[in-house]
Formats: structure tokens, C-alpha cells, sequence
């Protein structure tokens, strides 16, 4: 059972999608029942973006296997460099 606000880690690229990103945002903050988890507010930390986003992946409320993903590709050449496990 999923706490009474679930945190709700948001992960992408940030210049191509910050419309999408705040969209997110203002729906997860309007459902009263989540809480947006973003790089814009991790701070500064020692570790990675890379490790920080895993860490946050893992704090999630949300398993890793239940996770929905919308992905649009910035630079189609890319290939991910993070698998979830």
C-alpha cells in the first residue's frame, strides 16, 4: 500500500522538456496524493547525476517495476546509459 503521498521521482532531459516536466509537476501536485521528485530541486550533492537519480529511483514510493515511462529521444544517436533492474 502506497503511503498517504507517495513520492514520485520525475526523471529526463532537461532543456527539450522542462513544459512537460512542470506539467507533470502541477498534476502530481494537484492530486494532492504525490509529491514531484525532480533534479530540479536535488541540491548539491557529491555523487553523480547519474547516482543521484538512482538513489531517488530508489526512495520512490513507486516500485521500479510498476513505474510508467514516456521517453522522447533528444538526440536520436544516444543510447541509454542506465538500465533499471
Amino acid at each position: 500500500m502506497l503511503p498517504t503521498v507517495a513520492r514520485i521521482f520525475v526523471s529526463s532531459t532537461w532543456l527539450d522538456l522542462q513544459p512537460e516536466r512542470h506539467a507533470v509537476e502541477d498534476s502530481i501536485n494537484r492530486m494532492n496524493a504525490g509529491k514531484f521528485v525532480g533534479m530540479e530541486y536535488f541540491g548539491s550533492r557529491p555523487e553523480t547525476t547519474d547516482g543521484a537519480s538512482l538513489d531517488e529511483v530508489d526512495r520512490s514510493d513507486i516500485p521500479r517495476s510498476g513505474a510508467s515511462c514516456a521517453v522522447r529521444c533528444r538526440y536520436p544517436s544516444a543510447t541509454a546509459s542506465l538500465q533499471l533492474h
